[in-house]
């Protein structure tokens, strides 16, 4: 549930900003057509919007790689942490099994050679009574 909203989060956020540059530009492109300007007032101030909107852009741009390059590394070292951990259990498991196992599998073959056994020599006895009856 938590990586369901940590998502939502994220993505909200990444809906956000883009919504926010986009308002951005629209706003300002919308404020600079309806200015009461010269041609070559307008044309400079669209291009210093341009350039801010540039700038910001690039910002923004710049802020996201360096979190998305830490959130990688977090991940990346997360994920090798989580793989050796459940290694080292499946080992510790397989372990356990062959512990527990090996005694059975010793008793079994002791118990079905004693029995063999038993019998071998009910057999014997009950070959020898008959010849002596």
């Amino acid at each position: 549930m938590t990586e369901k909203n940590n998502n939502s989060q994220s993505f909200s956020g990444k809906h956000f900003a883009a919504g926010a540059i986009l308002g951005a530009l629209v706003g300002a492109a919308t404020a600079l057509l309806l200015a009461p300007k010269s041609g070559k007032e307008l044309r400079g101030d669209i291009a210093e919007g341009y350039h801010q909107v540039s700038e910001k852009t690039h910002q923004v741009a710049d802020t996201v790689g360096k979190k998305s390059r830490e959130v990688y590394g977090t991940v990346s070292q997360k994920g090798q942490e989580w793989a050796g951990k459940a290694r080292d259990t499946a080992e510790d498991l397989k372990t356990w099994v062959q512990a527990r196992r090996n005694p059975a599998a010793e008793a079994s073959e002791t118990e079905t050679l004693d029995a063999q056994a038993e019998i071998a020599a009910a057999s014997e006895s009950a070959q020898e009574e008959g010849q002596n009856n």
